[in-house]
């Protein structure tokens, strides 16, 4: 595939802008669990998100938690069969890592949250491969391409922290989907890979990205990418930004794109 040159500039994570992201990921999985019969409800300047006991947009986000809060939460969770996975970007005040030790939680694991200028120029797509928007009439058929490639992550990088069952993953990304633009990519006339974006105050959201095994080292996740940003500037939205998990090759794939790790999000759970 010939690439063409890309500019961006290097971003830096100040606590302003981690707070503005973390702000729009609360809303964005916010409107989706309420779609999906769930709710959210404040965590001092945090947000509590519940879509169902075993939901993947069932956890605790922001920069700013009340860990005195949480016991409301828990609570909440708990009459519902559910624990609540807390999501603390590194940014945050040192003295709430120890708040939450001090309230039975540790830390499980790790993602990183990248970001880059929407600006820049279309690449040519790989021979062979065709991109398509999905209108509603097709959500089934791309959440099919979506959730299988879910189901078989890429074996380069360490092993996800989380897993769900995948009519789980499938109602998740069924209530994203709500209010997102939702790309298919086909290789020589086959179904291949799907991906989708969502723009929340200016910040273009890349996620739900996923390629079939049979088709992947083919520059489809390359393709999706670029094809999303060009959405996104559409969308008058000047920031991308892209969650990954640390060593991943979604994370190198971003990386080559222009993006900047701006900081990683530290997983707290009750054992």
């Amino acid at each position: 595939m010939r690439r063409d040159r890309w500019y961006t500039r290097p971003m830096f994570a100040s606590l302003e802008l981690c707070a503005r992201i973390e702000r729009a990921v609360a809303t964005d999985i916010g409107r989706a669990a309420v779609a999906a019969g769930g709710f959210e409800m404040p965590v001092g300047r945090g947000t509590a998100v519940f879509a169902g006991a075993d939901s993947p947009l069932t956890k605790v986000v922001g920069l700013d938690l009340d860990v005195a809060a949480l016991e409301t939460v828990e609570r909440t969770f708990a009459e519902r069969g559910a624990k609540p996975t807390i999501e603390l970007p590194t940014l945050a005040e040192p003295g709430l890592v120890e708040a939450l030790g001090e309230a039975g939680y540790r830390a499980r694991g790790f993602e990183d949250v990248l970001a880059r200028s929407t600006a820049g120029e279309a690449t040519t797509l790989p021979e062979g491969v065709v991109l398509e928007t999905v209108p509603d009439a097709g959500l089934e058929d791309w959440l099919d391409v979506l959730v299988e490639g879910f189901a078989h992550p890429d074996e380069e990088g360490p092993v996800a922290v989380e897993s769900f069952a995948r009519e789980a993953v499938r109602t998740a990304v069924r209530a994203m989907a709500a209010s997102s633009t939702r790309v298919l990519a086909r290789r020589e006339g086959v179904p291949a890979g799907a991906a989708s974006l969502s723009v929340v105050s200016g910040i273009a959201f890349l996620s739900g990205a996923a390629t079939l095994p049979a088709h992947r080292r083919r520059g489809l996740q390359t393709a999706m990418l670029e094809h999303r940003l060009r959405w996104a500037r559409d969308a008058e939205a000047e920031l991308a930004c892209i969650t990954t998990a640390p060593g991943s090759k979604s994370k190198q794939n971003a990386l080559r794109r222009g993006f900047t790790t701006l900081y990683t999000r530290v997983l707290f759970g009750r054992p």
